[in-house]
């Protein structure tokens, strides 16, 4: 395990996704933990813009088609790679839309900060079918959360003849799960094991990851699917505009999607 100490402290920006890819792979029996988001799960995606111009079908909300101008990687994409990402509740009590606002505009509920977007389009999708994705636990980081922390604690007793047997499977989950769960950023490298887990995941036909809101301190959930599957699970149940303002309210919403949800009209 002493390489996955060299690999979190590597400049990775000098190493192929590939390589790192085939390395993982190759090396180690990487875990795969999932959880399945049963169908009916409401979904929420947030778009900004600087005014009130706002954005008019779903294809303007949805995952990033521009797949030339996705040049760095996010938490879960890779540089090319357009990934949906979402926020689900992971709780009847957890509202989520608050997580979408923080993992779009964190800097609204930063005092120190000036946040430079007045408004916030939210689209809710529902999910079609029943989902499995890859399942982010395993971060001590998230023990701040008691949801996170009595689910870590269901997981280790579920999977713990297992990971008594592969001890290293347990240090893997953890490391994978300190990659998602990073909040020094300083470039966009430091998303790149991330990127590779998730990919890692998507060769074993597991199309998605859910995995605590870092923006929101790990008090959100954040659901993530390859673009490729979007339109087969998710269908767009109703979009909001919301205004940047304390208290953050309602300023318009779309009363009807149009054909194909290709040309919302808006009513305040």
């Amino acid at each position: 395990m002493d390489l996955l100490n060299q690999l979190a402290s590597a400049d990775l920006s000098k190493i192929g996704h590939r390589k790192l890819y085939n390395y993982l792979k190759a090396n180690y029996n990487i875990p795969l933990v999932t959880h399945i988001i049963k169908a009916g799960m409401p979904v929420f995606r947030g778009r900004s813009k600087e005014n009130i111009e706002s954005f008019n079908s779903e294809f303007e909300i949805s995952y990033r088609t521009d797949f030339g101008n996705i040049i760095e990687y996010g938490r879960c994409n890779k540089p090319h790679q357009s990934v949906f990402y979402g926020c689900i509740p992971y709780s009847r009590d957890d509202y989520a839309p608050e997580t979408t606002i923080y993992e779009t505009v964190s800097e609204f509920f930063d005092p120190n900060k000036e946040c430079e977007k007045d408004y916030i389009t939210i689209g809710m999708w529902k999910t079609k079918k029943d989902i499995e994705v890859l399942d982010i636990s395993f971060s001590e980081d998230y023990n701040t959360n008691q949801y996170f922390d009595e689910k870590q604690k269901v997981w280790k007793n579920d999977l713990s003849s297992f990971l008594e047997r592969n001890e290293n499977s347990y240090k893997l989950l953890n490391f994978f799960a300190k990659e998602f769960s990073k909040k020094d950023i300083k470039s966009h490298w430091d998303y790149k094991l991330a990127s590779i887990y998730f990919d890692i995941a998507l060769s074993e036909n597991i199309v998605g990851v859910r995995y605590p809101s870092v923006q929101r301190s790990y008090n959100g959930l954040n659901l993530a699917l390859h673009h490729s599957v979007v339109d087969d699970y998710l269908e767009l149940d109703s979009v909001t505009v919301y205004e940047l303002k304390n208290p953050i309210k309602p300023f318009k919403i779309a009363t009807d999607l149009g054909f194909m949800n290709s040309n919302f009209t808006w009513s305040k």
